[in-house]
């Protein structure tokens, strides 16, 4: 059906998560190929082999904050992994089945795990936070980095669904499970990786335009529910340039930024040059 799914680390074949007809999954290694490559309006980029301009920074302290990143073992999602726990955080590494690449990931961060879950199984979802809080007896920020996109600008309603079942159920899931243990911190920060491709939607494909375009609004939601118990912002990363490496730092540097802000919740902010 021409879905790409832009789930870091999903091997072929493995099993555990949802296998979707016509649904093509690749490896970080088959997205590296050599060279950068990336679906323009997708927000999401890979990086050639061995390009990691960002070291995994110092050892955290027992008590430092712990971040949990979906979708993360490679692309914008690594990025900004790496960008966190260079801030001293404890980051929490999670894709889809396929573990190497998070494996990897994890091992270059001090004090961090990494974890195999499809957000947008319900069941995973909340395991994936129930394992976290179990790991380290918090969690203080969320960032929603997971996302799927058709190439096509039409598609069926089959592909919508699937395209919807990762970017916004995946999300609301997410948000949902971490929600109590993001209040308990009293500093809980909700990050939702999106895209201003709604603003233009020529550019991109229908049903990935509307599914970012309800997680903006989801974000908003959410932020009018939470009020100042959690702080909720988006970060539009924008429609990306493959020939372009360093688009996952500077997205990186967005989400660090609304992390880092006590700004009014419900912000987005454009992750781009």
């Amino acid at each position: 059906m021409g879905l790409k799914r832009v789930r870091d680390g999903v091997e072929p074949g493995s099993t555990g998560a949802k296998q979707n007809q016509g649904v093509r999954t690749e490896t970080c290694a088959d997205l590296y190929g050599g060279k950068p490559r990336g679906t323009k309006g997708s927000g999401l980029m890979t990086y050639p082999s061995g390009a990691e301009p960002l070291g995994a920074g110092p050892t955290p302290s027992a008590g430092a904050p712990v971040a949990l990143v979906t979708d993360c073992a490679c692309g914008v999602g690594a990025a900004v992994a790496r960008r966190l726990a260079a801030e001293g955080m404890r980051v929490v590494v999670n894709c889809a089945p396929g573990r190497r690449a998070a494996e990897r990931l994890a091992r270059r961060l001090p004090g961090s795990m990494w974890r195999t879950a499809d957000v947008s199984v319900r069941e995973e979802a909340e395991g994936l936070v129930a394992a976290v809080v179990a790991r380290y007896g918090r969690l203080d920020v969320l960032v929603n980095s997971a996302g799927a996109v058709r190439r096509e600008r039409a598609a069926d309603a089959e592909v919508l669904r699937e395209v919807f079942d990762v970017n916004v159920l995946g999300t609301w899931q997410m948000c949902v499970a971490a929600m109590p243990y993001l209040r308990a911190g009293g500093d809980g920060c909700v990050v939702n990786v999106a895209t201003v491709t709604e603003e233009d939607p020529a550019d991109g494909s229908v049903p990935y335009a509307v599914s970012r375009t309800a997680l903006n609004n989801i974000t908003r939601m959410l932020a009018a529910l939470t009020g100042s118990e959690v702080r909720v912002h988006a970060v539009a990363s924008g429609p990306t340039d493959s020939a372009d490496p360093s688009a996952p730092e500077r997205v990186a540097e967005a989400v660090l930024a609304m992390v880092r802000t006590h700004r009014p919740t419900g912000q987005a902010l454009t992750g781009r040059a």
